[in-house]
């Protein structure tokens, strides 16, 4: 069964919204997942916050995507917080990361909640954190914090 894109009907009513974007509902298998996941995302162009939960479909969003999202405007006008859920430190969980630290002008707080207790110990997570720190900062302060469920 394939998945259609979700429109709003009224997209005016999506500002100042925080967006729970669930990334396995977006796994179909198929490369245009990402496109619909994309344009749900570009519909809260004023959304003061973002919460990606679940890591696994973010391999989906590719940079062409991210650099040409209307999602740009919130990050220099009005989003404060974007959370990522069941974190795994995946190169493409870091891409997606680069994007809200290098943009995200008005952040205050990037979250990340860890897949696991253990994976806060790991050389993996070591080497995402080291990564994340070391990206170009588009904020001039925000808090980075990560925990585990």
């Amino acid at each position: 069964m394939s998945l259609k894109p979700v429109i709003l009907s009224d997209p005016s009513i999506a500002k100042n919204a925080c967006a729970n974007i669930k990334l396995s509902k977006w796994q179909d298998g198929t490369p245009e997942a990402g496109l619909r996941a994309f344009a749900l995302l570009n519909q809260f162009s004023q959304a003061k916050s973002i919460t990606f939960d679940g890591s696994e479909g973010i391999f989906r969003f590719n940079k062409e995507l991210l650099n040409s999202a209307v999602v740009r405007d919130c990050l220099t006008s009005t989003l404060k917080v974007v959370k990522f859920g069941r974190v795994n430190g995946y190169k493409h969980e870091l891409c997606l990361s680069k994007f809200f630290m290098e943009n995200g002008t008005v952040l205050e707080r990037m979250s990340f909640s860890l897949a696991s207790q253990e994976l806060g110990k790991s050389k993996v997570m070591e080497d995402f954190k080291e990564n994340l720190f070391s990206f170009k900062k588009g904020f001039s302060f925000a808090v980075v914090e990560f925990s585990y469920d």
